[in-house]
């Protein structure tokens, strides 16, 4: 009888985003709410997300990429703190409390994430009010998601950087051809001495 089996599984990390977006303030003409899209890579197993504002942020993500130098440099996934995280020999990233901060949303699809630039009531999978922050989802292959950020300042705008890496998994199957053992029973009678 034939069966599949797994040969080999590969893992690799995928930098989707790694981008500055500039949101204006309330007062500016364009309006203080900014959206970025993005689509996740297939067979992603999990993905992580870093968002930051300002160069303080910046400097706190550094001392990320400083500790995951440190660790060496045969890891797979590099120096790229959001894939030590998603492998777990990160146990966080560091956060930042000083400086401007920025109201962001994780959202699922087109139709909310333009409710969320409308200002309408909107959708959404997870939200925060921050300097920086991070997190990690699962799945989602081949969907393509929002992140929407709102700038609470009335005067000034912020620039906000975003990085999304994905853990994308390759498994690789052969079919072989297994013997399966035919049983059969007979019926024989029992004879006492």
């Amino acid at each position: 009888e034939q069966n599949q089996y797994l040969v080999k599984s590969d893992t690799s990390f995928v930098d989707v985003i790694n981008t500055n977006a500039i949101v204006h303030s309330s007062l500016n003409s364009n309006g203080n709410r900014s959206n970025l899209s993005f689509t996740i890579p297939s067979n992603t197993v999990s993905w992580a997300y870093w968002i930051g504002v300002g160069q303080e942020s910046k400097k706190a993500y550094q001392k990320d990429i400083q500790s995951m130098s440190s660790i060496g440099s045969n890891f797979v996934g590099g120096i790229n703190p959001l894939a030590g995280v998603l492998l777990g020999v990160l146990p966080s990233l560091t956060k930042s409390n000083t400086g401007e901060n920025v109201h962001y949303y994780v959202i699922a699809d087109y139709d909310n994430a333009v409710k969320f630039m409308a200002g309408q009531q909107f959708l959404q999978l997870k939200n925060a009010d921050v300097v920086s922050d991070y997190g990690i989802m699962k799945g989602r292959s081949n969907q393509k998601l929002y992140i929407g950020m709102y700038n609470d300042n009335t005067t000034r705008e912020i620039e906000v950087n975003v990085k999304i890496t994905a853990m994308v998994v390759k498994n690789q199957y052969q079919i072989r051809t297994d013997k399966v053992p035919v049983i059969t029973n007979k019926r024989k009678p029992f004879i006492e001495e």
